[in-house]
């Protein structure tokens, strides 16, 4: 927990530098766009990575389901409405 936070301190300092240098950035070149994210972007939480696969796993497993009802399945009618 407490190496958690850390990590979080020092990305929020990361994420602080990069707008600090693209301020700097922006005030010695105008011509030049640049974003935050070009210099610094923060790591995925690995949580968030697995909650994410598991909603795909659900939506796919759904969309397999309704798949095999007539309405669900794609496929057009003979009058020419889905």
């Amino acid at each position: 927990m407490l190496f958690e936070a850390q990590n979080e301190r020092r990305y929020d300092e990361y994420e602080r530098q990069s707008h600090y240098a693209i301020m700097n950035v922006k005030a010695q070149n105008a011509k030049k766009s640049i974003k935050a994210s070009d210099l610094f972007k923060r790591p995925a939480d690995e949580k968030a990575e697995a909650e994410l696969q598991v909603g795909i796993e659900k939506a796919k497993h759904a969309s397999e389901w309704l798949s095999q009802f007539e309405q669900f399945s794609g496929k057009e009618e003979a009058n020419g409405r889905p």
